[in-house]
């Protein structure tokens, strides 16, 4: 281990980026607490040639390009001190708390997928259930356009693995408006997800009930539709 004071314009982020994105309200803070009590843990980096592959730190890093620093504190390792340096910038970025759901489902998919990580030590190592790995595998199996709102946080995983079952592209659509602009809970469009599917095993299809269409500037109201009739009624 070798701790240097390094050049931040000498730092490459990894190719397979695990953070996509990165909340500036958490990026200022940390940068504030940077700023006042100095850097408390040095990120990690492999050196390559003349730079630095970034192993560890990305948000240190970013926090300290908003202070205008020139150089970060970091913990030196040459390659062959690394049995993988993706796996290690999985390792630090997988257990905190500001990855999304795909974010973590793809990092997932790369350690277990191209570098050959069984399951089973993924769950020991990092206290998760194969169930749960397997939840958020299956995120990926989505259309892009849920995978998107469920990275930004703007539809619930379990909504978007219901929608995800319809594969009328214009009915899943009718369905996500209405999940996003009704608030509804995900056992409701689950609800509505199962009504389709009952109208696709009956030839029914185009036929399939639908939830009220949104209109603007009026109180959304969640409706249920009824297993008998097929109706919609308000969720109390």
């Amino acid at each position: 281990m070798n701790i240097e004071q390094i050049p931040l314009d000498k730092i490459l982020l990894p190719p397979n980026l695990h953070r996509q994105s990165i909340d500036p309200d958490s990026l200022n803070s940390l940068a504030d607490s940077i700023r006042d009590d100095g850097l408390l843990n040095p990120i990690i980096v492999e050196r390559v040639g003349e730079q630095y592959i970034l192993r560890a730190g990305h948000r240190r890093v970013e926090a300290h390009k908003l202070l205008r620093r020139d150089t970060i504190t970091a913990n030196v390792r040459d390659a062959e001190e690394l049995t993988n340096g993706e796996v290690l910038t999985w390792a630090e970025n997988f257990q905190r708390s500001d990855l999304s759901p795909i974010e973590e489902a793809r990092a997932l998919s790369r350690i277990i997928n191209t570098h050959q990580v069984p399951m089973s030590i993924v769950s020991k190592n990092y206290h998760c259930t194969p169930d749960w790995i397997a939840g958020r595998l299956a995120l990926l199996e989505l259309p892009q356009d849920l995978q998107d709102l469920v990275h930004e946080g703007t539809l619930a995983m379990a909504s978007a693995r219901a929608l995800g079952r319809v594969t009328d592209l214009d009915h899943r659509r009718y369905l996500l408006r209405y999940t996003l602009h009704s608030g509804a809970a995900a056992h409701v469009v689950e609800q509505w997800v199962n009504e389709w599917l009952q109208a696709v095993a009956r030839g029914e299809a185009e036929s399939a009930p639908r939830p009220p269409p949104f209109i603007p500037g009026e109180r959304a109201i969640v409706m249920l539709p009824c297993t008998a009739c097929h109706a919609a009624f308000p969720h109390e």
